[in-house]
């Protein structure tokens, strides 16, 4: 039995110690982490009472988000951002996030959306494009919106080579950005309410850390839980604490997370200032390791095992294990993989020498554009509009087919019931395409109708665009067609009940639609990231001597 728990544990402390780096700052963090993940996991699982730590744990998440981000940069040589520099952040970045994501968010489309037990890929491509965050997954779409902001933000503070005077400026920052994003209700990149202040907080954190002893770090420690549990307990202490700062309905706390942030910002600071037995628990850290798939996994498993109707310890205990032993099956298969690759790709994309240096970055590049060019057109319904006026002698359906082949198809179709006996103007949205051919089939009933007023409309035109109405021509179930004016007229055979016409006329299609626009935006967006990219290495190698990232961490 010694043996089997001895294996056990150095499997344990294999995985905790996965990072390059050791000491408090390492361990102590993990602990965070899992801290947070528990404040999460309480929150949702609904069976503890009077607890409401959910918020204020995904506080604690973006500051030591904004800490150890920030970080990366700074233990740089060079933190002024270089091209390469910036492609290997983000590519390590998309490979720690995405590969578990994808596979939470095909798991959760089968049972959080209708119909159930089937893959919803609309819903999986609305949250991957960072345009949807459903239940707790819109933490995921704040945090990759900071991931985008965060180069721009160290770009501005590179000049500036004085870790105090950058602590001054992201504490100055820090209330702007609350009073602008969150308080404003302000919506970037439909990011819903994007909570930055905590990841700045935790970027101030670290120039602040360096000038806390142990000791301190300790006191701060305390104050920063005493903090936390004043907003995240409902005893009788922390609520004379939220009474005293006038915060007295419990759940608005999502519009007064700022009182807590400091907190959380303090508790980061002071678990990195000292060994800890507790913030440094090997099993505590395990879950820290792993605390991203918890996060993910953990209200998946609260609704499946809900339906077990379970006393309540059995319940919590259940959702615990289950919870954290995908989050560890989720680590070793998918993330750690994901991660050492992301990492590889990293060192290669950013290694000057590499003569492959240009196709990798040109890749990266047209991949960032084609995302964020389809972000921003997939919440617009491109579609052709055709517009009518139509008459009928009887109540019917009249449809307008278009194909860009051969052959017409009903799902490139849409009809209207027009009532009968009076003219009837109608507008046919029909999925965007490059067509070549219109069909008009006016009814499905045999008798006389007319057609007036026949436009065309493209998406990014000003404009629907004229058709003539006498280039319809006859495909079958036609009796007689004649023009009186603008108007035609269109008798079908007796008993017939599908007449057909074909518009044999020019469609004027536009140069510039969508797909092309779209083929477009990405080459600019590509030739903008690879010049800036140069422009940001020309820079480095003339002012880097002057920039120094350790003398930052001093």
């Amino acid at each position: 039995m010694s043996n089997l728990w001895q294996s056990i544990t150095d499997w344990r402390d294999q995985l905790i110690t996965h990072k390059p780096s050791t000491g408090p700052l390492v361990e102590n963090f993990d602990g965070v982490r899992a801290v947070a993940a528990i404040m999460v996991f309480l929150q949702h699982l609904g069976t503890v009472p009077h607890v409401v730590f959910g918020p204020v744990g995904v506080w604690l998440f973006f500051t030591l988000s904004g800490y150890l981000l920030y970080l990366v940069f700074l233990r740089i040589e060079q933190p002024l951002p270089t091209g390469g520099t910036l492609i290997a952040y983000f590519t390590r970045r998309l490979f720690r996030i995405v590969p578990l994501f994808v596979v939470v968010l095909v798991v959760m489309s089968m049972y959080w959306t209708q119909p159930w037990g089937e893959i919803n890929p609309l819903w999986i491509n609305l949250h991957l494009l960072g345009l949807m965050g459903d239940h707790h997954l819109w933490t995921i779409k704040v945090e990759l919106i900071f991931y985008l902001f965060l180069p721009f933000l160290i770009l501005v503070l590179a000049p500036i080579i004085n870790p105090k005077i950058r602590l001054i400026i992201l504490l100055a920052l820090a209330f702007p950005v609350w009073w602008y994003f969150e308080h404003k209700m302000v919506l970037v990149l439909h990011g819903g309410m994007p909570y930055f202040t905590p990841f700045i907080l935790g970027m101030a954190a670290v120039h602040a850390q360096p000038m806390i002893t142990p000791r301190v770090g300790k006191i701060l420690t305390c104050l920063g839980l005493l903090g936390i549990l004043g907003f995240g307990l409902d005893v009788g202490i922390a609520e004379k604490y939220r009474h005293f700062i006038g915060f007295t309905d419990w759940m608005a706390m999502w519009a007064m997370g700022h009182f807590v942030y400091p907190a959380c910002m303090l508790l980061v600071i002071g678990v990195a200032s000292y060994k800890s037995r507790f913030w440094g628990n090997p099993w505590l850290r395990l879950l820290g390791v792993v605390g991203y798939g918890f996060y993910l996994w953990h209200p998946v498993v609260i609704i499946y095992v809900r339906d077990f109707e379970l006393p309540n310890w059995q319940f919590n205990i259940a959702c615990f294990v289950a919870s954290f032993a995908l989050a560890l099956v989720g680590y070793l298969l998918i993330e750690k993989p994901g991660i050492a690759f992301g990492k590889y790709l990293a060192r290669k994309i950013s290694n000057r020498k590499n003569p492959r240096l240009l196709a990798a970055r040109s890749a990266i590049f047209i991949f960032i554009c084609a995302f964020f060019v389809i972000r921003a057109t997939h919440p617009f319904d491109f579609q052709i509009s055709i517009q009518a006026e139509i008459y009928s002698e009887q109540p019917t359906l009249t449809q307008f087919f278009t194909t860009e082949t051969s052959e017409f198809s009903e799902k490139d179709s849409k009809f209207f019931r027009i009532d009968g006996g009076r003219w009837e103007a109608r507008t046919f949205n029909i999925r965007e395409f490059r067509i070549n051919k219109l069909r008009f089939d006016p009814g499905n009933a045999p008798g006389t109708y007319r057609i007036r007023n026949l436009n065309i409309e493209f998406p990014w035109l000003t404009g629907p665009l004229g058709l003539d109405v006498a280039k319809l021509i006859p495909v079958s179930g036609i009796a007689e067609v004649s023009q009186n004016g603008d108007e035609l007229i269109i008798r079908t055979n007796p008993g017939e009940t599908d007449p057909i016409l074909v518009y044999e006329g020019d469609l004027y299609q536009p140069l510039l639609r969508p797909w092309s626009m779209a083929i477009l935006s990405v080459l600019a967006g590509w030739l903008l990231l690879y010049y800036s990219s140069r422009g940001l290495d020309l820079l480095a190698s003339r002012f880097g001597t002057n920039l120094n990232g350790k003398r930052l961490l001093a």
